[in-house]
């Protein structure tokens, strides 16, 4: 493989977007052509200098545009070098847009730090809640469901294992609205587009799920922020 130009990041928060950026970037003008691996996540996270949780949530993501495909034992392949549309919804109206994005921002001053509380402060009993609401929310996913509610009760029990309980009581409150595909109409939705979309947000739950477990605080705090601007970068392009 030729030298690929890439640079450590710089910057802790949006980590993965970053790296994303830059891999679609080598990817789209060939620097990687289609057919070749990519650089192991050990080696990508050397060049960027950045840990292997961001690398992986940053080739999943790639991976839900249909750039590239993993599989198990042979490493990480380009299939192709342009961009499959992943954006769940088709249109929205602007005021559900305005919602959302209300929700978001709400989410995002208070949900990175409930959740490296929780990395902190967790015990037995919120460690079997919080994997059982994953397995959960996969189990949704992988059935072809909306997922919503079970979106929600994720996040949900990360802020019940904070042990704050005005964390709990915002997310309680918020509830199933908390999630921005539970605002959404049928025909607003792109059925293809929201299976890959899911795909995607069970791999970045995953991501959270196993940063909070390993009681990593600041991990659990960036990667649930990275989540939450990929959100919040998905539903600004809606806005007129």
């Amino acid at each position: 493989m030729t030298e690929l130009a890439i640079e450590p990041i710089q910057r802790r928060t949006e980590l993965a977007q970053q790296v994303s950026s830059t891999l679609i970037t080598l990817i789209e003008r060939g620097d990687i052509p289609v057919n070749e691996k990519l650089p192991t996540e050990k080696v990508l996270g050397e060049r960027f200098d950045v840990s292997r949780t961001v690398i992986r949530e940053a080739i999943s993501y790639i991976e839900s545009m249909g750039l590239v495909e993993r599989r198990r034992g042979s490493g990480t392949r380009v299939i192709q070098a342009y961009r499959t549309h992943t954006q769940p919804e088709q249109r929205i109206r602007y005021e559900t847009v305005e919602d959302i994005l209300h929700t978001l921002e709400l989410r995002l001053t208070l949900e990175p730090d409930a959740a490296a509380l929780a990395a902190e402060r967790y015990d037995d009993q919120d460690r079997h809640a919080m994997v059982q609401a994953y397995r959960q929310f996969a189990d949704s996913c992988d059935s072809g469901k909306p997922s919503s509610r079970e979106d929600a009760a994720f996040h949900i029990s990360i802020a019940r294992a904070s042990k704050n309980p005005v964390f709990l009581a915002v997310y309680l409150q918020l509830g199933q609205a908390m999630v921005a595909r539970a605002n959404l109409m049928p025909m607003e939705l792109n059925s293809i587009a929201t299976k890959r979309y899911l795909e995607l947000l069970k791999i970045e739950h995953g991501a959270i799920l196993d940063a909070v477990l390993s009681r990593d605080a600041q991990e659990a705090h960036d990667v649930m922020r990275q989540q939450l601007l990929r959100s919040l970068s998905t539903y600004n392009t809606y806005r007129r």
